[in-house]
């Protein structure tokens, strides 16, 4: 990234969802704002305000390392919800990797509405989205998103290209 560019990484939870478990490498420079903690199956009220106290830790962060660019992971919890508010509010550049597509969004009734109206104020909210691909960015057009601009950030890499190497 150049010399221009000084990468921190920042988990708002010590342990992934995923089933394998390894140490962060130290070269991504993780700051760690959940330690112990998992990330989903806690839905109660004391959780939502646990993420929400840990988003303003997050906002202090950002403002003492004068962060001047973020990458938020997706919007499903009111503490990455409060973060992209403020960078907002702030003028914070701030860009979104999720991999939602457009082939999984099957939501309807009520909780479409409330989808359609969250989902459109989190995009305009956004300087700019990292979908993992072309559905991906199908996903986001529908909220909002075919303004803005779409770098994509595939979960896979192009294997033909790393074999063409050899």
């Amino acid at each position: 990234m150049g010399e221009q560019v000084e990468l921190w990484s920042i988990f708002l939870n010590e342990h992934n969802w995923q089933p394998w478990s390894h140490a962060l490498p130290e070269k991504i420079r993780p700051v760690v704002f959940g330690p112990g903690e998992s990330m989903g199956g806690k839905k109660n009220l004391a959780a939502v305000w646990s993420d929400w106290r840990k988003a303003g830790r997050v906002i202090r962060w950002l403002k003492e390392h004068r962060v001047e660019a973020a990458v938020t992971t997706g919007c499903n919890s009111v503490g990455l919800m409060r973060i992209i508010a403020w960078c907002r509010r702030n003028g914070l550049p701030n860009y979104m990797f999720a991999d939602s597509n457009v082939y999984g969004d099957r939501v309807t009734g009520w909780r479409l509405w409330v989808k359609r109206h969250y989902l459109s104020w989190v995009v305009r909210s956004l300087s700019g989205l990292m979908p993992c691909g072309e559905y991906g960015r199908r996903y986001f057009e529908a909220y909002g998103g075919a303004a803005k601009p779409s770098f994509f950030m595939p979960h896979e890499p192009d294997y033909r290209r790393i074999f063409e190497t050899t």
